[in-house]
Parts: C-alpha cells; structure tokens; sequence
C-alpha cells in the first residue's frame, strides 16, 4: 500500500515540476498605428496557435489558426473597419489561452485587461483520478462528475493558485463518466471509464 502511494506522489510531484517549468507562451501586442497593432506570440517550442477576435456581443470577426508548428506567430492586424466597442483578442495553444481586452473607440484601439490560463491535467491512476491545475486568475472552481449527464459527485475546489487533487473513484459504478472543471468564464471537460 505504502509503495503504490509513495508511486502517485512521484507521479504527482514529477508533473507539477514540469507544469511549473512549463513557459507559457509570451504574447504581445504593438501599436503601429491608432487603428495597425502587431500582434506576435513566442513559443518555448514549435507549436500551433488559434487566434480569435470576438466582439462583447459574442460575434467573432477574426479567426485564424495557423497550419504549421512554429515558435513565433505574428500578425499585423487592422481593426480600423471595426465598430466602437469591446473586443476579446484570444490566443489558445496547445497548453494554455491567454486573453487581452481590446477598446475601439473612434478608430483608436486601448489594449485593456490581460490574462492568461493553462488546460488543467487529468490522469487516471487505478483507481484514482488526478487533477493539477494553475489558476493563474485565482477564481473559484468548481469540480463535477457526470454518468449519463447526471451529476454524481461535486466539489468546490476554491481559488487557490495551485491546484492538485486525487479522486479516488473505487465507489463508482462500472461506465463512462466526464469530469468537468468550471469557475463562471471557462470549463475544462474529461472523459474516463471506470
């Protein structure tokens, strides 16, 4: 019993070690002009990224994700044909989204609030699912498992930076199940069967 705990923390502490060490991608944004801003995201190593501008409204007026693995996207972007208002900038990567608030106000654009997240990690182990998570915008989480979209277990993690958790999931009938982690912006869904 002893051995198989002592292998969970190795594998637990191993990941979160190389979660820490992980480098998110750097984004930044340069105004050319009051309506051109260049847009660049350096990668720590080749990888694809999705860009999307989306108004407050919901409306996406720009996606693009690009085709091939890269260490450096960049993007010259007029916004001088975008109407007065808020406007999300979204870059999502392989591990992580980061988000800047855009203001367009008489062709001038504002570069307001920025923030980034990384996709939590899951793992099944035996009988144990783990979970490690970053919550770089501290906000309350929520964890829910679901069997045949009803929900069979929840839990409110809380706002803590660093997130890490072991289910142990012996009580649960034979099936599929989806574990889905929330807080009021983003959810991150899991699959397992057990």
């Amino acid at each position: 019993m002893k051995t198989k705990q002592l292998l969970l923390f190795i594998v637990a502490v191993t990941f979160a070690a190389n979660l820490f060490a992980t480098e998110l991608p750097k984004m930044s944004i340069i105004p050319l002009t009051d309506t051109r801003a260049l847009l660049t995201v350096k990668h720590s190593a080749p990888n694809t990224s999705e860009v999307t501008i989306t108004s407050d409204m919901g409306e996406i007026v720009y996606y693009k994700k690009s085709k091939k693995e890269e260490e450096l996207y960049k993007k010259i972007f007029d916004l001088s044909q975008l109407e007065n208002g808020n406007y999300t900038l979204t870059v999502k990567t392989a591990c992580a989204t980061m988000r800047n608030e855009l203001k367009v106000y008489k062709g001038t654009i504002s570069l307001q609030n920025h923030s980034n997240e990384m996709k939590p990690y899951f793992a099944t182990h035996k009988n144990d699912i783990i979970l490690t998570y970053l919550n770089f915008e501290t906000q309350a989480m929520t964890l829910r498992v679901y069997k045949s979209s009803k929900i069979v277990f929840s839990e409110t993690l809380g706002n803590e930076f660093a997130m890490h958790r072991k289910l142990n999931i012996t009580a649960l009938n034979k099936g599929d199940y989806d574990i889905q982690l929330f807080n009021k912006d983003t959810e991150y869904w899991f699959s397992f069967t057990r």
